[in-house]
């Protein structure tokens, strides 16, 4: 009777569980469209939807925080996508940016902060009703090149990784005016590549709870943990995130959703090693990083992208130079197991609930 009665009170608190379904948005450079596709909960294989072309090439792909659009550079102009009910897109509306790049937009919806990789500049356009209103409100000049951006969790901080200098930049971010200003410290310096044997800050993920980041080493192959106040970043913890005595050039990292693994993708380096994806444990309370689970090869050659589903059950990685796309299952250890291999052109991916 006891076990009976917990099973009813179960029931009654929890209900009935309901599993949304999850969309997969694929940046086509050379078709240039985003690909829509449908997650199959069973095993993550991908169902193709619909295309949404455009007439100009697409630079970039950056969701909303509330998941309800999607960002993207086309014909020098910021355009904002919505995210339907079936996770369809249409342009909300548009608004010129001065140059290309990717970014990201505030909590608020007010701000686009962007990073010009070419220009070495770091921008930000002002939103309204979360579509660009054309207007530029702040412009930096940084140095060589400028790789990713992010805001902090409680948006106050934005942080641009630089990977030509080794440079980790660091603004206060207005979030009235929309201006940056550079912090006591501007920027944090990585650590010495022939001492070392990784360095140049490349790629950049945000812990989902706390002041920490995530980025990557592009040479050589390193991730680095960084914890941050109001004075900034410190770096935390450092690792090698290829196996003993090959070289990689890491690119993108995605976090579990439930804050339990980092994965990084390592295009392959000049040593003529295929490329790898790295898998480190994290303490989900505090974010530091536990330990390497492994280093698993990736068919996608020189794969910058990779992307994690809301499950946690899936990865993929795309690459655009031999047009695939890759899905691996993700074991509860955080070990990747190889599924299947889709003949579809890589390029940045955003996955989203509905």
């Amino acid at each position: 009777m006891k076990y009976l009665l917990n099973a009813l009170i179960a029931l009654i608190f929890l209900g009935p569980t309901v599993y949304a379904e999850q969309y997969f948005y694929l940046l086509n450079k050379k078709g240039k469209s985003i690909d829509q596709y449908l997650i199959q909960d069973q095993n993550g294989d991908l169902t193709f939807i619909k295309s949404l072309k455009f007439k100009k090439g697409l630079s970039s792909l950056a969701p909303a925080n509330n998941g309800k659009y999607i960002y993207t550079i086309s014909n020098s102009e910021l355009q904002t996508l919505s995210v339907g009910e079936k996770g369809s897109l249409t342009v909300k509306g548009t608004g010129k940016v001065s140059l290309s790049g990717a970014g990201q937009l505030s909590a608020d919806g007010r701000y686009y902060v962007m990073y010009h990789y070419r220009a070495n500049q770091v921008s930000v356009q002002a939103m309204r009703d979360y579509v660009s209103t054309g207007k530029q409100v702040d412009l930096l000049t940084t140095t060589d090149h400028p790789h990713d951006i992010k805001f902090s969790n409680d948006g106050d901080f934005v942080f641009v990784p630089h990977n030509w200098d080794n440079r980790l930049y660091q603004f206060k971010f207005n979030k009235e005016s929309g201006k940056l200003s550079p912090l006591a410290k501007p920027f944090i310096t990585g650590p010495d590549l022939e001492k070392k044997g990784y360095a140049n800050f490349r790629s950049l993920v945000q812990h989902p709870q706390q002041k920490v980041l995530y980025c990557t080493y592009e040479k050589g192959g390193g991730v680095v943990s960084l914890k941050y106040d109001k004075d900034g970043l410190e770096i935390w913890q450092e690792f090698s995130t290829v196996r003993e005595a090959t070289l990689a050039n890491p690119s993108k990292l995605a976090l579990s959703h439930d804050g339990r693994f980092l994965f990084i993708s390592n295009r392959a380096g000049k040593d003529g090693n295929q490329g790898s994806i790295a898998v480190f444990s994290l303490d989900i309370d505090t974010g530091e990083i536990l330990k390497r689970v492994g280093v698993y090869l990736n068919k996608a050659m020189n794969s910058r992208e990779i992307i994690v589903d809301r499950s946690g059950k899936f990865l993929y990685s795309s690459s655009q130079k031999d047009k695939s796309t890759i899905i691996y299952h993700i074991n509860n250890d955080g070990a990747l197991k190889f599924f299947k291999e889709l003949k579809i052109r890589g390029g940045p991916m955003i996955i989203l609930e509905r």
